[in-house]
């Protein structure tokens, strides 16, 4: 068949078959080896996805609860102050917003005493002050009594003199008459 330059399709066929039946085992071989990487693979991602969702989750919770537990914190603080209250409360102590808040509770926490303790300073000397006025001026009222008492004597030892006098010029107009 080959010296009449003509090929038979049946033997190119044969040759076809025998070999692609090997090429089709090797790309089988590297397909199924593929998948087997790809599955290996897709199953490392998976893990680490899920891994990586848990710590994520895990940090939010904690955020979350870090969070509410020093709005709480300075909330209950800031309350207790505008109620009068400056005792020592548990304050946020982080780097961040909500520790500055707290430290800024705790500066005014202290200014608000200390004006409470020069406010219980001036009002005590205030009091001493309008004490010892109403001292002086009890003393100065007992002095102007003392005065009047001592003028209403003397006018009555006077009227009481003239009064004899009078008696006495009567008695002796009385005699003589």
């Amino acid at each position: 068949n080959l010296s009449r330059g003509v090929i038979a399709p049946a033997t190119v066929a044969q040759a076809a078959r025998a070999a692609i039946g090997p090429a089709c085992d090797a790309l089988a071989g590297l397909l199924d080896a593929r998948a087997s990487s790809l599955s290996t693979k897709r199953a490392l991602t998976l893990s680490l996805t899920v891994t990586g969702l848990v710590v994520a989750a895990w940090f939010a919770g904690g955020v979350w609860w870090r969070t509410t537990s020093d709005v709480g914190a300075a909330l209950r603080a800031v309350t207790a102050i505008a109620d009068g209250d400056r005792t020592d409360h548990p304050l946020p102590s982080g780097r961040d917003e909500l520790g500055d808040l707290g430290r800024s509770v705790a500066i005014t926490r202290i200014r608000l005493a200390d004006q409470a303790t020069e406010l219980a300073a001036s009002q005590a000397a205030r009091e001493e002050e309008l004490r010892l006025r109403l001292e002086s001026q009890a003393a100065a009222e007992r002095e102007v009594r003392d005065r009047a008492q001592t003028i209403i004597d003397q006018t009555a030892d006077c009227v009481g003199q003239e009064l004899q006098s009078v008696i006495e010029q009567v008695a002796a107009v009385r005699g003589a008459a």
